[in-house]
């Protein structure tokens, strides 16, 4: 003891847990009754706690976990007695819990069956009441009825449709004088407990509010008000914005009508109902079915490595162009007779099936699939089994009044048994259809108004005639050749500019989504091509394999889809070597790209492969010269603008309409070949720097009542090998993550181990289904919801399930949580390792519905290693499903969760504040006697006790916490410091603590962050006090300039945090 310095405090000393401190100075034996039942009647004399040391209250009192495991920290700190009611203690209050300690719970609780026998030695020992959620007011769990039955909340019964679909709270909320509303929706908002709409942002601190709201703290968006996403709802639902709530009032008007809806400041203030996707549905026909497109990238890119190695060219693939394949749309062109044909049916179809329009039943169902047909029979619902029986009927009679026409002696494989079912006419006989028509127009004339079933019926006629016309003069450009490789089944067009003039002047660009639809794919190149032989003379890594039937094999070896990951590499190098070879030169950037692209014929572009029948809402945009259109009859030029609306574009070009024009290349069609050509790279241009992509597989369910099936054009092993080969460092996953969103519910979600067919059945095949009821109804007064289930049955044993209730795992509070309205995202977890499956919300809806829906199975009843194939089916009514996709590892963007740390100021109460404050550091330390002074021992001893009675004497309290904190920004003000303390931004693990009697250093219960120092998130404030990175502080400085700070440099923002003022 000779050897070190002695603290000038003695055994008041409050840097006893500071190994540094303790090193460099000696402090006195603990007092001789530390070890008695009763406390040290000496602690008041200054004297006494200055020649002994005393064990100081633990902060965590009768909460501490250490007490019993751990002797160390039962010698350093004294904790409170134990409760004396034993296991019969009720009381949950924090303060009695921390005042006292207490028996352990029972972790059957009131389920206990000694609890329910009164075993005295049992309930002794054992606590059977039901404890205070940890999270109390601000639980997100408020729908989770297992956890309000197990732990008790300061709030009322949460309301079923909160936080988003409640009608009564949403006209409480927004109503400033709350007894004008009506008794019933003042009961139901005072009585039940509703989501908070501000959260974290509540100033309504009155116990009215407390105990009928339930405040959830979401995550504040780290840039608030200088956040560039507020126009973005997913992005309004998941974090916080000072001044916006978080769950915005209803717009008075649907989403679709709202002539505000693209307005930020509107955004910000409402959010909108029937935000529904009125798409088509775009046929599913199983063209993919046999492409293998992972082992195709794979071959594709060892032709193109092999290539550059022989020819000794590095091969690189810029960002860039990868960014300008993933920006090309779809673009079709065609002649003004083919556009009239699109506009009476409403669909841009292949060849093929126009074929099939020979036979009534399928001009029946284009009707069906008519843009103005499908509108009317969206709102009429229970009339549609009506109208499809009058419109079979009607084209019915329109195909006896023609003569009859040649049909296949037997109907196409790829034809839907669905399509079939659904589209079975009655006899053509003029006498019968006539009668069906006057009977079912009877039916819809209750249900609909008169000038909905003229359209209808209009529609139908117009169908019917033009689909018998058609098959009159077939029109469109048609080689042999595409039926041999099949691309007759196929709508055909460019994926990128399309410089085809000889396809006609008018232009339709189609969405971008289209290529993500199963049945689509694009080559290199056109399809004929590969026949033909340009494509192995144009692209000398492509070998060619010799006969038509190789040859052809060959063409379906180099399909690419774009909803396979990696895709737009592949693309993009493709197109690097092929533009290396043209314009012979090594070094290629996205200017040669396009360079090349405009000056040579569109057969050698990409050439997309779109599916059969492409209903006309998937038309983004169309070109068409003035002349051109007004040429057109009245009737389809009504029928353009009413159904492309602003998507119509008429050029100021004259261009020659004569019947017997091929499309010579005059100055006027120079003119508007250059201006369509401007138009659509700007639109690339445009898309690669303000990328908007959708991803995954995109498509719209028909509803078939879980008939028909469509899989996907990627298998889980598929995904696995290209999940592999661009992670190389991660090792061995057992996991798999299926995410997707989807609108209505009602469907089917079913892995296999082959595929699904209908017309036979395998009693080896190995099925996992996931079945999504319908949202429940939003009018009734109770909250009803259908049964959604994991099964690992055979997927048309549906019906049975839901009527036998035979399922695996099943929950009719799914939904409970979600928004209405809009796309909801779902993720589907399969554990291969355990055979834990399991089903739950994702995105924006994950913070406030936690309903999860799982199960384990065993590998002999289901092995998850074996599933392989991804299918889905709707039920009753349409489904657009959009970024479908399988991977490896979880989307963190898409798991959202709340601060678990947060808590208001006004929460803390002085108990707390007290218990935790007395493990702080001193905040005033004076400096021992210099190391060249040798006084004796007694003399060190007499100066440090002297000095530190003295202290005691003069000043026995602390500084005072800093109202702001870590945002203080006079922390650096000594005047400040002495008269508070703030945070230290490195905590427990400082490594000064002795030399900054200013800070605390409370230990913080944080993680380490994932990503560690490779985070790209160390300029988030939120983010970097909630999860630790190596040798980064908790805390960033305050900016002084604020808000109003001008540097938005990332070393700046890491370091500072830019407060608002």
């Amino acid at each position: 003891i000779c050897q070190s310095k002695l603290c000038h405090f003695g055994g008041g000393c409050k840097e006893l847990t500071n190994t540094q401190h303790c090193q460099e100075y000696s402090h006195p034996a603990l007092c001789p009754y530390t070890n008695n039942e009763t406390s040290c009647k000496e602690k008041q004399d200054a004297q006494h706690r200055i020649l002994y040391q005393h064990r100081r209250l633990c902060s965590e009192g009768g909460e501490c976990e250490l007490v019993d495991d751990d002797q160390t920290h039962r010698n350093k700190y004294e904790h409170p007695d134990f409760c004396r009611d034993g296991g019969a203690c009720e009381n949950v209050d924090r303060d009695h819990i921390k005042s006292y300690r207490h028996v352990p719970f029972c972790k059957h609780s009131r389920e206990c069956l000694d609890y329910i026998r009164k075993s005295k030695e049992h309930c002794h020992d054992f606590r059977h009441c039901i404890p205070m959620c940890r999270y109390g007011k601000f639980c997100i769990r408020f729908h989770d009825e297992n956890h309000l039955r197990k732990e008790k909340h300061p709030f009322n019964q949460p309301c079923p449709f909160t936080p988003y679909c409640c009608p009564q709270y949403n006209e409480f909320s927004q109503t400033a004088n709350k007894k004008l509303l009506k008794i019933d929706v003042q009961k139901h908002c005072l009585q039940l407990s509703h989501v908070c709409e501000w959260g974290r942002q509540c100033k309504d601190r009155s116990d009215q509010h407390w105990k009928s709201a339930i405040h959830v703290p979401r995550h504040m968006c780290p840039y608030d008000n200088r956040c560039t996403k507020t126009d973005q709802d997913d992005h309004l639902n998941t974090f916080s914005h000072t001044g916006i709530p978080d769950i915005r009032p209803m717009c008075a008007h649907r989403r679709d009508i709202c002539r505000d809806k693209g307005k930020p400041d509107h955004i910000k203030q409402f959010r909108h109902y029937g935000n529904c996707d009125f798409s088509g549905v775009i046929n599913y026909f199983g063209q993919n079915k046999s492409i293998d497109f992972v082992e195709n990238q794979k071959h594709m890119m060892e032709a193109i490595n092999s290539y550059f190695e022989h020819n000794k060219i590095t091969c690189s693939v810029p960002k860039e162009i990868e960014r300008f394949v993933k920006a090309l749309q779809p673009v079709h062109r065609c002649s003004k007779v083919i556009f009239e044909s699109i506009l009476v049916h409403g669909h841009v179809m292949s060849s093929k099936y126009m074929e099939h329009l020979k036979q009534p039943k399928f001009a029946a169902q284009a009707v069906q699939e008519h843009r103005d047909v499908r509108t009317i029979l969206d709102r009429h619902d229970a009339a549609r089994s009506y109208a499809k029986e009058y419109i079979r009927a009607i084209v019915a009679l329109e195909y006896s009044k023609k003569p009859p026409i040649s049909l296949p002696m037997e109907v196409p494989l790829h034809i839907s048994s669905s399509m079939l079912r659904s589209s079975i006419l009655p006899t053509s006989d003029s006498q019968e259809s006539n009668e069906t028509i006057q009977k079912t127009e009877r039916f819809l004339r209750a249900m609909m108004e008169r000038k909905e079933i003229d359209t209808i019926r209009r529609c139908a006629v117009d169908i019917a005639t033009a689909s018998l016309n058609l098959h009159k003069a077939p029109a469109g450009i048609q080689y042999e050749k595409d039926k041999q490789l099949g691309t007759n089944k196929h709508v055909f067009g460019i994926l990128g500019p399309h410089c085809g003039r000889y396809y006609g002047d008018i232009v339709l660009v189609f969405k971008a989504e289209v290529m993500l639809h199963p049945d689509a794919n694009f080559t290199h190149q056109a399809a004929t091509s590969y026949l033909s032989g340009r494509t192995y003379s144009q692209r000398p890594w492509v070998r060619d394999p010799g006969s038509d039937s190789r040859k052809t094999a060959r063409f379906h070896q180099s399909k690419l889809h774009c909803s396979v990951p990696n895709y737009e590499h592949v693309a993009a190098a493709e197109l690097i070597a092929i533009t290396s070879k043209h314009q012979k030169k090594s070094s290629i950037d996205y200017k040669d790209i396009l360079d090349r692209w405009l000056s040579v014929d569109s057969h050698e572009v990409f050439e997309a492969h779109l599916p059969q029948l492409i209903p006309l809402d998937y038309i983004e945009k169309v070109y068409i010269p003035k002349s051109l259109f007004y040429s057109l009859s009245r009737k389809a030029q009504e029928c353009a603008k009413r159904t492309f609306c602003h998507g119509l574009h008429l050029t100021n070009h004259q261009v020659d309409v004569s019947p017997n024009d091929m499309y010579a290349l005059d100055n006027n069609r120079k003119e508007y070949q250059k201006f369509i050509i401007d138009k659509l790279v700007t639109k690339i241009n445009k898309r690669m720097n303000h990328p908007t992509y959708s991803y995954g597989t995109f498509f719209t369910l028909a509803p078939t009542e879980f008939t028909d099936y469509i899989v996907l054009p990627i298998t889980i092993n598929k995904s696995y090998y290209e999940y592999r080969r661009t992670h190389k460092n991660h090792s061995n996953v057992d996991d798999v993550y299926i995410y997707w969103q989807a609108m209505h519910g009602d469907m089917i979600l079913a892995l296999s181990d082959e595929h699904i067919e209908s017309k036979r059945s395998e009693k080896n095949t190995q099925y996992l289904v996931c079945y999504i009821a319908p949202r429940p109804p939003l009018k009734t007064a109770a909250y009803d919801e259908a049964y959604s289930y994991l099964n690992n049955g055979d997927p048309y044993r549906h019906s049975v399930i839901l009527n036998n209730n035979e399922c695996n795992a099943k929950s009719n509070t799914f939904y409970r949580g979600c928004s209405s309205g809009d796309f909801l995202t779902f993720c589907l977890k399969l554990d291969k390792k355990t055979g834990q499956v399991t089903l739950s919300h994702a995105g924006a809806n994950g913070i406030y519905c936690h309903n999860k829906i799982t199960y384990q199975f065993s590998k002999q009843r289901l092995d998850l290693n074996q599933l392989r194939y991804v299918h889905v089916s709707a039920g009753s009514q349409k489904v657009p499903i959009r970024n479908l996709i399988i991977t490896f590892e979880p989307v963190s963007d898409l798991h959202p969760s709340f601060d678990k740390n947060f808590r208001p100021e006004s929460d803390v109460s002085s108990n707390d504040e007290h218990s935790h404050n007395h493990d702080k550091p001193s905040p005033h330390r004076s400096n021992g006697p210099s190391r060249h002074e040798s006084p004796s021992f007694l003399n060190k001893a007499g100066n440090a006790i002297k000095g530190a009675v003295d202290y005691l004497l003069r000043n026995d309290k602390e500084r005072k916490p800093c109202p702001e904190a870590v945002n203080c920004l006079l922390q650096g003000s000594s005047t400040h410091t002495e008269e508070f303390f703030h945070p230290c931004r490195y905590a427990e693990l400082c490594n000064n603590k002795d030399k900054e009697p200013h800070l605390t250093h409370e230990s913080r219960r944080v993680t380490q962050c994932q990503l560690n120092i490779s985070c790209s998130k160390l300029d988030n404030p939120a983010h970097r006090a909630a999860y630790r990175h190596d040798g980064y502080p908790d805390f960033l400085i305050p900016c002084r300039d604020s808000s109003k700070c001008q540097d938005s440099t990332f070393q700046l923002s890491w370091a500072i945090t830019k407060l608002v003022s």
